[in-house]
């Protein structure tokens, strides 16, 4: 059995969670915690890899919400995706997948592991991960932990409001 997470880390992102367990674990149930956060990394890197996993990925539950409230709130929304370089089908699989969605609704698309480097004062990027949001905040960019579409959009529209 897996342990659960001391009070400080209960619903953080498994990103942040293995950020925080890097390095050697001294408490057993920690270590515990980080060998299962390896086995599912390694779970999803070898299924993501397999051609036509992205193609095939549904659409969130909230997905045209989001797309449609972005629109509303800021025009052509431009598309910026971290490729998987496991996969050598990644990026054009993730451009069928917007396409096929959203064809005519975007009017960039752009694969890059280091979002960041797109950030300026007025570029606002909504993803699901705390380190890139972080890595784009600091980089002068206006990042919105994606969560849900109802939230995103919530502080989509305080943003730019002001």
């Amino acid at each position: 059995m897996i342990a659960e997470l001391p009070e400080p880390y209960k619903g953080a992102h498994y990103k942040d969670v293995a950020i925080l367990l890097k390095g050697k674990q001294t408490d057993p149930q920690l270590h515990k915690v980080k060998k299962f956060l390896h086995f599912v990394r390694d779970q999803v890197y070898e299924n993501a890899s397999v051609v036509g996993f992205f193609f095939g990925l549904p659409k969130m539950p909230d997905a045209d919400e989001l797309f449609a409230g972005v629109e509303a709130l800021c025009g052509t929304p431009g598309i910026l995706t971290a490729p998987l370089h496991s996969s050598p089908t990644c990026v054009m699989e993730k451009k069928a997948w917007v396409d096929k969605h959203y064809a005519g609704r975007f009017d960039i698309f752009i694969a890059e592991k280091d979002k960041h480097i797109y950030a300026t004062p007025t570029t606002i990027l909504i993803d699901d991960t705390p380190k890139k949001i972080r890595a784009f905040n600091e980089a002068g960019g206006i990042g919105i932990f994606h969560a849900n579409a109802k939230e995103s959009l919530r502080q989509l529209a305080e943003v730019v409001q002001r």
